[in-house]
């Protein structure tokens, strides 16, 4: 990421050309990645708010002042630990992890074209479906992004709808096998898939004033 972005990098995005074997190997493919990289980083987001100091965020010299706005991950355990005034706390390198990853994370995990979610909803709903839910996700965000740039002050939905448009445009291969079914087992980490996008996303991530 070229500077001011402090992420370094968001990770690599790679496509798909060639039909895959069945469903169950596009789905896994799609979900691998997200929930390892969310099972790595609820201890980063522990020890986040384990170190977690208070502290009045000074606005910058030209008087704005930049707020990261909590996924619901982070206020969640927050609310389960006790801490107060998440939104108050000093600069701290494990809250810049764990918010970088959720929001990394969350953006893998839309329903559109060859990011992760856009796999996995292939796999569970099939051609159709996809391509219905990744112009709905598109839409939503371009609904959104006007609001986010007059209550928050960021271009951030504007960003997302831009990715959205991109990735809507590439096309999705097909399983070999359409008609091989999930199964049980799959069709629970579906909705455990859901429920780390639920956890991780969040609208307007910063909050510019």
């Amino acid at each position: 990421m070229p500077p001011p972005f402090m992420a370094g990098t968001l990770g690599a995005f790679i496509r798909i050309k060639s039909p895959l074997p069945s469903r169950r190997a596009l789905f896994d493919i799609g979900v691998a990645g997200p929930l390892a990289g969310f099972l790595t980083l609820i201890p980063v987001a522990v020890a986040a708010l384990l170190t977690a100091q208070a502290q009045v965020i000074p606005a910058a010299a030209d008087g704005t002042l930049i707020v990261f706005n909590d996924p619901p991950l982070l206020r969640l355990l927050a609310h389960a630990m006790g801490v107060r005034g998440l939104a108050n706390i000093a600069p701290n390198p494990f809250y810049f992890a764990a918010w970088i990853g959720l929001l990394v994370t969350s953006l893998n995990l839309l329903p559109v074209g060859q990011l992760d979610g856009g796999h996995a909803t292939y796999a569970v709903f099939g051609a159709r479906v996809h391509r219905r839910l990744g112009l709905f996700a598109f839409l939503s965000m371009l609904a959104l992004a006007p609001l986010g740039w007059f209550w928050h002050g960021a271009p951030s939905g504007i960003v997302y709808a831009v990715l959205l448009f991109i990735m809507l445009r590439v096309r999705h291969p097909e399983a070999e096998d359409e008609s091989e079914p999930l199964g049980l087992a799959r069709t629970l980490v579906a909705v455990l898939t859901l429920i780390v996008f639920l956890l991780s996303f969040t609208p307007f991530p910063l909050t510019v004033g």
